[in-house]
């Protein structure tokens, strides 16, 4: 039965659940309108109960963006390292 409601998925919806498939927490963004469709998707699922994993982080500019996830990076690889591992990145000879 078809109530109007369309189940196709579009390339938003894929990236999203290919992020989420990957256990992506975050998605470090600024707002422009090529991310339009990504925030669809995500809002589609926030509506659809499907809450959960990645959860969108809006910055102002693309540089602070791009420091967010660096800066992420490198906290959550220092607390999920396992014990023993070197979590340190290699120093430049």
């Amino acid at each position: 039965m078809n109530d109007g409601v369309s189940t196709q998925m579009t390339g938003a919806d894929l990236l999203v659940e290919t992020l989420r498939a990957q256990q992506v927490e975050y998605i470090f963004c600024s707002p422009i309108g090529a991310c339009g469709p990504i925030w669809e998707s995500l809002a589609r699922r926030e509506t659809a109960a499907e809450h959960g994993l990645p959860k969108y982080i809006n910055c102002r500019h693309e540089l602070l963006a791009v420091g967010l996830a660096a800066g992420f990076f490198k906290a959550v690889r220092n607390c999920r390292s396992p014990k023993g591992a070197s979590a340190s990145t290699p120093k430049a000879r």
